[in-house]
Order: C-alpha cells, then sequence, then structure tokens
C-alpha cells in the first residue's frame, strides 16, 4: 500500500514545485485484477537462484517526488524501503532462509 501526501508548494525559477511524500506499507490483499509485474522465467546466481517460494513478511518505506506543476513534469524523487522476505530451498531442506532487502532508487531530471 502506498500513501501520497502533497506536503508543499514551493516556488522556483523554473516553476511551481509540489513536494510530495509517501509512505510505503505491506499490504494485506492484492486485487485480483492487478497485473503480475514479473511472470516467465529468470537466471538468478548465488543464494537466490537456489532459494524458492519467495513470501514477502514486511514492507515499510518512505518517499519523496518533486513535480513540476508548471512544467508538468517530475523533477525527481527517492524511494527507500525495506522489504523482509521468507523463502524456501528446492528439496525441503528443514531450513528457512529468512532475507532482508533494503533498497533505494531515486531519479534526477537532467537539463539541457
Amino acid at each position: 500500500d502506498v500513501e501520497y501526501t502533497l506536503s508543499e508548494i514551493r516556488p522556483s525559477d523554473e516553476g511551481r514545485l509540489a513536494i510530495i511524500k509517501s509512505s510505503y506499507s505491506h499490504a494485506d490483499s492484492v486485487p485480483d485484477d492487478w497485473a503480475i509485474p514479473y511472470t516467465g522465467s529468470f537466471q538468478m546466481k548465488g543464494t537466490f537462484g537456489f532459494l524458492r517460494n519467495y513470501t514477502i513478511t514486511e514492507l515499510h518505506g518512505s518517499g519523496e517526488e518533486i513535480f513540476n506543476i508548471d512544467a508538468g513534469r517530475c523533477e525527481g524523487y527517492k524511494q527507500n524501503y525495506t522489504m523482509k522476505v521468507d523463502a524456501k530451498f528446492p528439496l525441503g531442506l528443514g531450513i528457512k532462509p529468512k532475507l532482508t532487502v533494503k533498497q533505494t532508487i531515486t531519479m534526477k531530471l537532467i537539463k539541457d
């Protein structure tokens, strides 16, 4: 689940900038008609290549987007989140790996 909040509108030389804050949390369920973001098969290396049946148990984070209202474009954003995932080995070895993924995603408009 994501919650967006208009934090402020600040003036700049290039137009009014909307500062949009976001917070992320693990959803209890997903609508049946949502597209599946990753389908097909993938070749993964290292530990991720051996594990199966990934289950997200926890997700939380926050972000901020800067949107230029007058230009009608995103000027940049930063998202930080932490996700905890349970997985299984394919041979049922009785070991239950628990993974923690910490990710930061950033984007900044490059001016001409």
